[in-house]
Order: C-alpha cells, then structure tokens, then sequence
C-alpha cells in the first residue's frame, strides 16, 4: 500500500501481518533451435575426411522436428484434430515454416515408430480373453473433393476388462475392419447387434455377449412412456 494509507482509523500505523495470494495462469508456446555440431576428422596427407564424431540420438536420422515437436504435431493433428493445412499456418505464425507434406510425412514416421507398443496393447486385449468393442464416426477432410469436402471414417476401439485399449482408424464401416482385428481371438466379445461383427461370431472359438446398454435402454424408453 502506498504510506498515506498505511494508517488505520484510530491514527495507528498499519503493520503487515500476512499475504492475500492467488493463481494465474499463463500459457507459452515456444520453438527452440538446436544447433547440432560434430567434429570431423581427416588425415592431412589423404586429404579426405575419414572419421565424424557421433551425434546426440534422435528420433529420426537428419529429422529436422525433435521429439517434443513430434509429439505435437501428432497430438494436435490425431487427439485435436487439427487439419495439416490449419497446423502449417500456425506453425507459421509461430515463425516455423513447415510444409503439409512434412507434417504428415513425420505422423506417418511417428506412428510406425509407436507400432510395437500398439502391437504389445493389442497382444495383451487379446490375451484377457473378454473384449469390449464399438466404434464411433469421425469426419476425414478430403480437400480435393469439392462436392463434398469430407467424408466419415470410423474409429474403433477394443477394450478388455483391465482397461487395456486399443484404437483401429478405417475410413469406413466394413465388415472386414473388426473381422481382421479380432482374427485369430478366442474368447467372449461385448458388442452392439451391429451386422459388421457376425462374419466374427460365426467362429467357434468366439462367443457373443450383448450390449446390455442397448437392452436396458428399451426398457427406460417403456418406463418413461408407460410408467
């Protein structure tokens, strides 16, 4: 407080006996340019170059983007859902000129990077013996297609009782996207009536279990118009 108003109504001085505190919160996005060096070395009477110091690893061999890079563009374009043109202009902005081709070039590297750890989840949905399945639509741009810009894709997941999950991107609903993903499982599968999974019931070794979501529901809607 200014000193003219650190005095109290009764003419005493005013003393400082605690903090008012509070939170506020900043976000920052940053870019940081790293510059890699490395010594090489040459013989002076062959005059070629015949050694080159190792670098630091990095995800990708004479990668431009760092991991931390990656797992942005990743999060924004997969989880945001964040078009690659969109991500080009604000990497732009943020002064990073990076192409659209670049950007899905590197997701691409970055998924198949990840494909062990996708194959051990799926491994380990596969091996409980119990899955829970459904899947869910998502809008794919198709920028050269002017009639209608998009189409719909679908998102599927396997789940098993530990909460082991698996997602399966198709960019459509057929038959042959959960006949391939659960070929070879044994066990109980929890799905709706959906046709596309019968060509995987029909095994022996694989049981149907019903969604009890779908036969509760008829039973709230004759609740609620026939109490």
């Amino acid at each position: 407080l200014p000193a003219d108003q650190r005095v109290c109504t009764c003419g005493n001085p005013l003393h400082v006996i605690g903090v008012e505190s509070c939170l506020e919160v900043e976000r920052i996005e940053m870019v940081i340019q790293h510059a890699i060096e490395r010594e090489k070395y040459g013989c002076r009477k062959c005059e070629k170059v015949v050694a080159v110091a190792p670098g630091p690893d990095r995800p990708f061999e004479k990668g431009l983007l760092g991991v931390g890079f990656l797992a942005n563009v990743a999060t924004e374009h997969i989880v945001n859902h964040m078009p690659y043109y969109r991500l080009e202009q604000k990497y732009a902005r943020e002064g990073v000129e990076l192409g659209r081709s670049l950007l899905e070039r590197s997701v691409a590297k970055v998924a198949a990077r990840l494909k062990p750890l996708h194959d051990l989840l799926r491994a380990k949905v596969y091996a409980s013996g119990l899955i829970f399945t459904d899947d869910t639509p998502v809008t794919i741009a198709q920028p050269g297609d002017r009639e209608s810009g998009s189409k719909q894709g679908r998102v599927w997941i396997y789940l098993d009782r530990e909460g082991n999950h698996c997602y399966e991107f198709t960019d459509s609903r057929q038959a042959k996207a959960p006949r391939e993903w659960l070929r070879g499982f044994k066990g109980y599968i929890h799905a709706d009536a959906f046709p596309g999974y019968d060509d995987v019931f029909v095994q022996g070794d694989v049981f149907e279990v019903a969604c009890w979501a779908h036969a509760r529901r008829k039973f709230v809607e004759a609740e609620s118009s026939d109490p």
